[in-house]
């Protein structure tokens, strides 16, 4: 099983740039509060 908490920076290939530096991050989330937050649409009135 990977590490939750990684970080990968290395030169790869390119075709047109011939190397590039990379970087990657993997983490892991979790949610807090199932309740914590609502999502709001707004329509101004006539459309």
């Amino acid at each position: 099983m990977a590490n939750r908490k990684d970080l990968e920076v290395k030169w790869v290939d390119h075709h047109i740039y011939g190397e590039y530096l990379r970087a990657g991050i993997r983490f892991g989330i979790t949610k807090a509060d199932a309740n914590a937050g609502y999502l709001v649409t707004y329509t101004p009135v006539g459309e």
